[in-house]
């Protein structure tokens, strides 16, 4: 089940709904999932700025560091799959 059917689900609270408002609630859905997806992309973005920087393209350092960031940008999605990081306390 995609993240938008569980959310809708969760909203719908097992009440049936018109074609109408079972539209209007994926509208809600989709702006929220939209609200979020922009917040990650934006967490992404400066956690890119803080471990990559604008480097020079061409050095293997910052094939290394583009590969870092994306593994971090991965962490701020789904932080309990990576193990953690050294500034990091575990979550209880």
């Amino acid at each position: 089940m995609s993240a938008r059917e569980k959310l809708f689900e969760a909203m719908a609270g097992g009440w049936s709904l018109t074609h109408a408002e079972g539209d209007s609630l994926y509208r809600i859905v989709d702006d929220v999932l939209g609200v979020h997806a922009h917040e990650l992309a934006e967490q992404q973005r400066m956690w890119a700025l803080d471990y990559v920087g604008d480097g020079d393209d061409s050095s293997y350092d910052y094939t290394y560091a583009v590969t870092l960031g994306a593994k971090l940008a991965a962490d701020l999605i789904d932080p309990g799959v990576s193990p953690v990081r050294p500034d990091e306390e575990p979550t209880p």
